[in-house]
């Protein structure tokens, strides 16, 4: 059992609706919060300084006051031993590599943003692990978690996973309570497949969800999906416990039927007729299934395996009209 003194300070990179979802949970428990987010955009830092509430990506929760907002990431992370990763897949690379330097053997660095690199098609677990100036400790978590139910004390359950148990329990000292529950493995690649992929096909649910296509289609697609999750899972290492388990089918169910989802509403704007930029301002939020979709068809290639449902989400995302979102899924299903 690891104790930690509620003196604690965490940082959490990323000021978005799951990073600050994460923050709200960890200052609840206790423990100080610095929160900082990329300079593109400052907006939610000020107005948790202001309104101790992110207006934008967490409308409605109002904070605590353990947590604070800081615009220079040097003062967010000097000094703090775990350091939780909530940002866009897209400014991973650059911003994990200015956080390297405050950095030391005893760090943690908690990845939840779950995803491929899109400079390198690394697991971001991988690309971290593999900079040879990172002396610490990797830890992903995953899991069915819409931010706005789990910053207000809904039961939200996720994986946790590392190859440091020390690491999963510091982890779990802060972030755990009454509410939250993290299940420990030790299958990173798994963990991480399972909250990239279903971002992907959270979007075909989302596109069945506008041509008002019903249960038995998203079914079809949810077992497909898992179908093609497990392949990946396989082609990467990973256990496919991991695939059936809260970071998986777990995650893609909350994804991919929940109105929150941004990757499910992206696709029910695409099936409701939207051009793909409209649906996606519609969003009004990163939808990582867009990049994530292009990912794995790369992988898909690079691996030489078949992956028919994300190649019908990647025709997906750039088609516009009812009509034409419906030949699709036809066109699809019919071969299957």
């Amino acid at each position: 059992m690891v104790l930690i003194m509620k003196n604690k300070t965490v940082a959490v990179m990323g000021a978005g609706n799951m990073g600050t979802a994460l923050a709200q949970v960890i200052a609840s428990n206790g423990f100080s919060v610095n929160i900082w987010n990329w300079e593109g955009e400052q907006e939610p830092l000020n107005q948790i300084t202001s309104y101790q509430e992110n207006k934008k990506y967490l409308k409605g929760v109002k904070l605590s006051k353990n947590i604070t907002a800081h615009k220079e990431l040097e003062k967010a992370v000097s000094g703090v031993k775990i350091v939780i990763l909530a940002l866009p897949t897209f400014c991973i690379l650059e911003n994990f590599t200015r956080i390297l330097p405050f950095l030391n053997k005893n760090s943690i660095v908690v990845d939840s943003s779950k995803g491929v690199c899109p400079e390198t098609f690394k697991l971001i677990p991988n690309l971290i692990e593999s900079n040879k100036d990172f002396k610490g400790k990797i830890v992903t978590i995953s899991g069915p978690a819409v931010a706005g139910q789990m910053a207000q004390n809904n039961y939200t359950f996720m994986n946790i996973a590392s190859n440091n148990k020390k690491a999963i329990e510091e982890v779990c000292a802060v972030l755990q309570n009454e509410y939250v529950k993290l299940y420990p493995t030790t299958d990173i690649v798994g963990v991480e497949l399972g909250g990239f992929t279903k971002n992907v096909y959270s979007i075909i649910l989302g596109v069945c969800d506008g041509l008002d296509l019903g249960g038995n289609i998203k079914a079809i697609f949810v077992t497909l999906a898992l179908e093609e999750m497990a392949k990946l899972n396989k082609v990467f290492g990973g256990n496919n416990e991991s695939i059936y388990g809260f970071s998986g089918i777990g995650d893609l169910i909350t994804t991919g039927f929940s109105k929150e989802g941004r990757n499910r509403s992206f696709g029910e704007a695409l099936g409701k007729g939207l051009s793909p930029n409209y649906a996606l301002k519609s969003v009004g939020q990163t939808v990582e299934g867009i990049s994530a979709t292009k990912a794995l068809l790369i992988i898909r290639k690079e691996k030489k395996i078949e992956l028919p449902l994300a190649e019908l989400v990647s025709k997906c995302i750039k088609t516009t009209g009812k009509i034409q979102q419906k030949k699709l899924i036809d066109g699809f299903l019919k071969k299957v």
